[in-house]
Parts: C-alpha cells; structure tokens; sequence
C-alpha cells in the first residue's frame, strides 16, 4: 500500500488549505479573485425579475498542489481571468511553498 503524505498550504492572507496524497508536491498555486457577482438568477417563473448574488468575496484561494513551480504557473493560465478587470476568474496568482504535517 502506498503511503500517503499530509501537506498544507497557506495563501498569502493566511488561510490553509491541507491536502493528503501519495504524490510528492512542492508548492500550490493560490489565486486572488476580486469580489465576484454570481450569474443572474431567475426568482422563479412566475416571476420576472432577477438578481445577483455574491458568488465570492475578495481574497485568496489554493485552486492546486504541485510537484513543481512551472507547473503550477503553467496551471494558473486556466484560473486567471481572460479579460482583465471582468468579473471573472483571478487578477493575479501566486505560487507559495507546501508544507508536510
């Protein structure tokens, strides 16, 4: 049987995230997203208005862990938003170090 491993990961605010596995990692990928709006919504068919609600607050987010730094920046490509200032994905990322518990 393999041996799993615990690691934690803390983003640059200081929250943690722990992970465990059998794969060996090095680091995580932490994303900031800005204060995000949720989709519309529908209050219902017999009523035609709609809203917003708060999809997310502002602050930061372990989205991965990785074996390697590249890695990780090579996974933040699909985290970031494609448009900058849209109210979608994250404004900027970070690759912080694991730790194993």
């Amino acid at each position: 049987m393999t041996k799993k491993t615990r690691y934690q990961a803390t983003t640059p605010d200081g929250h943690t995230v722990t992970r465990t596995s059998a794969r060996e990692y090095t680091c995580a990928l932490a994303v900031h997203q800005p204060y995000v709006l949720g989709p519309i919504i529908p209050a219902g068919p017999h009523v035609t208005d709609a809203y917003t609600i708060p999809a997310q607050q502002e602050g930061w987010s372990i989205m991965s862990f990785h074996g390697t730094p590249e890695a990780a920046a090579e996974s933040a490509k699909q985290w970031m938003s494609p448009e900058p200032g849209k109210q979608r994905g994250g404004d900027r990322f970070d690759i912080v170090p694991v730790e194993v518990l």
